[in-house]
């Protein structure tokens, strides 16, 4: 597992972005946003395989859909994927990325969380458009492990009226702005947190090849199922080890 450093500040306002990067960029976090955390190879191929043909059971019978009902992806398959879905080997990997994910987010690795979200993305036409997370669906982070291809993801300062959960039209947006692209590369892991995540656009784009996701969220919180509170229960005296190291060769 290592941090790169994929990011390229792009556009017109490249001078105030490093000033305001630099003040927080540590030597060990990649050049971009400071609020978004990315790896490289956090699982090994192995694993991402195994990963992978979870997904695929789940995904199997689902078709690509046109648009999701908020217009903020297009040509994809998704699905929710609880810990009775993945295979043991998955499920061991899926617990170490969650608390990886909570301890460099600076969150107790034993933080409530929803169902790993999977989101298949068609080659040549599946695409997420810039928006904000909703509020109502997670909590302070968003994180992405990337499977099968490789795609781009670039992160846009929205404007001030901007809705959150919503497509966001910033083609025809002329402001200087700032933005920020990273290379998802297959087995990269990236953590929106902070302003990366409540105050920045993202978007995937399009790509030749399929694109296969896992999403982490925590919870929101004034949200708590009952499998979270026994989740969280059964690990608070024994949380699962947020170290990456054996993630890797």
């Amino acid at each position: 597992m290592s941090r790169s450093s994929a990011a390229v500040v792009v556009g017109e306002r490249k001078k105030t972005f490093q000033r305001y990067a630099s003040t927080a960029i540590s030597s060990q976090q990649a050049a971009g946003h400071p609020d978004v955390l990315y790896y490289e190879d956090v699982v090994t191929e192995e694993e991402a395989s195994s990963l992978l043909r979870d997904c695929d059971k789940r995904l199997a019978n689902k078709r690509y859909q046109g648009s999701h009902f908020d217009a903020v992806i297009v040509d994809y398959k998704e699905t929710e994927m609880p810990f009775r879905n993945w295979s043991p080997e998955s499920l061991a990997v899926i617990r170490r990325l969650f608390a990886f994910a909570f301890d460099k987010a600076g969150l107790p690795t034993n933080t409530p969380h929803l169902a790993p979200h999977v989101i298949d993305l068609k080659p040549k036409t599946g695409v997420i458009y810039p928006h904000v997370d909703s509020l109502k669906h997670g909590g302070e982070i968003v994180a992405s492990l990337s499977l099968v291809s490789t795609r781009t993801m670039r992160l846009t300062e929205p404007p001030k009226d901007f809705q959150v959960g919503t497509k966001l039209d910033l083609a025809s947006d002329k402001r200087d702005k700032t933005e920020v692209e990273y290379v998802l590369r297959p087995r990269t892991f990236y953590i929106l947190t902070k302003s990366a995540r409540y105050d920045m656009a993202h978007e995937i784009f399009k790509g030749d090849e399929r694109r296969v996701s896992i999403v982490f969220r925590d919870q929101p919180k004034d949200f708590m199922p009952d499998w979270a509170k026994e989740f969280m229960s059964n690990n608070n005296s024994n949380a699962p080890s947020s170290g990456m190291t054996n993630a890797a060769s």
